[in-house]
Formats: C-alpha cells, structure tokens, sequence
C-alpha cells in the first residue's frame, strides 16, 4: 500500500504528464495544472492547443485561471465537457474527433486526474493516427496514468471496447479511416449517455483563441461550436 500511494503521489506531483504522440506534431497528456505550470509547459514544448475535458466554467477559478494562462501564453484553448461516467453522444463523439484532428499541434489535452477522460481522448487520437496500432490506442487505458478500470473510468474504457469488439466482429482491420467511418455510422451510445439528457445545457465544443477577450460567453443556439469573447 505504501509503494502504491507513494506512485499515486508521485504521478501527481509530475501532473500526470505523459506523451500520447511523438515526432513533429506531438500530443501531450496532463492532469489538471496550476496555471503556473500550464504556462511554463505551453512556453516550454511550444504547446499551440490546450484541449480541456472538463468543459467551460466560467467564473469558476480553475477555468478562469487556466483559460487566462493558456491564452496568455499565445496557445488556444479548446472546451469540451465529456463526461466520465456517461457515454458520448454520437454527435459529441464525432465533434472530439474532428478537434483531435484539426487542432494545431503541439496538443496538450487534459481533465481532472487525467485519467479517464483523457485515456478516451488520447486512445482516440491514437485511432486517428497513421501508424498507431489497435494496441497502442488500448495503452492509454493504463495504471501509469492512475486509470484503474473502475466506476466511473469503466465507461470510458467500454466506449473504446465498443470500437475494438466492431472490428472482432466485421473481421476489420483498425485504420484511421475505418475509425471514422465507425463513428459516424456505427458508434452506439450505451445508458447512461449525454443523448438521454433532456436539453443540452452547453455547446459541444468551445474554442478561444489568444487575441480574443475574456469577457464573457458569446452563446450560438443551434450550434455545437461557439467561442469565448
């Protein structure tokens, strides 16, 4: 118990950091970082995106905080609330993956523990990867990064496990294309997801850019991407 809580505090000491994609355009995965430290990393690894799992807060002091850091320091900041322990929705799951591909890189993506929601990002980055494998994607679920596979991070895992039971199940071969087409045709909600709730109280996905003021939310109804004035 003692090595396991001295790991526990040691992946957190070092914010959960890890590498989810190396070479030119590399993506990055943390835990939730002090300003200070997310300021330091943007300048330090030339990071151009900050994708943010826990979705937009404002007037809540760690968004605030950190959404001011991240443009502050000359990086995007992109807001998506994903969910730990509800399944995305179809239309949630597809606007991650378009962020995920079109987002400049270096990417730092993040959540709270970065465990959970940031293993089903970083497996889905991997998917949409040339030269990742079906395994490699499944080693983003993983006790290095404090993901345990219990309560709530089971459903994180099993949206992954849906993808990777299709391809048993077809007799398909994992490609970024096939992982697409999956998702857009083929990805089946379990319950509890975000298509059962009853409104959606936010747009799926926030982008603010550095030039622009942090005054307030500029809110589009009908639109799954609106941005921060």
């Amino acid at each position: 118990m003692i090595l396991v809580g001295g790991f526990w505090a040691w992946r957190h000491s070092v914010d959960n950091f890890g590498v989810v994609i190396s070479g030119p355009a590399p993506v990055y995965r943390s835990d939730q970082m002090t300003p200070e430290t997310l300021s330091e990393t943007i300048h330090r690894l030339g990071i151009r995106t900050v994708l943010n799992l826990r979705g937009p807060n404002p007037g809540d002091a760690w968004y605030d905080h950190e959404r001011a850091a991240t443009l502050a320091s000359g990086a995007t900041q992109i807001d998506m609330p994903l969910s730990s322990c509800d399944w995305m929705s179809r239309a949630q799951a597809q606007a991650l993956a378009q962020a995920l591909k079109d987002s400049p890189r270096p990417l730092l993506i993040h959540c709270f523990h970065g465990s959970e929601r940031t293993g089903l990002a970083s497996a889905m980055t991997r998917l949409l990867s040339e030269g990742q494998t079906l395994e490699d994607a499944g080693r983003s679920f993983s006790w290095r990064y404090l993901f345990l596979g219990l309560g709530d991070g089971v459903v994180t895992l099993r949206q992954f496990q849906q993808y990777e039971n299709w391809l048993i199940s077809h007799k398909i071969r994992h490609s970024p294309t096939q992982f697409m087409a999956w998702l857009k045709a083929d990805f089946q909600p379990r319950s509890p997801s975000r298509e059962e709730w009853p409104y959606d109280p936010y747009p799926l996905v926030i982008r603010s850019h550095p030039a622009e003021n942090a005054t307030g939310l500029a809110h589009q109804p009908n639109s799954s991407e609106t941005a921060l004035k």
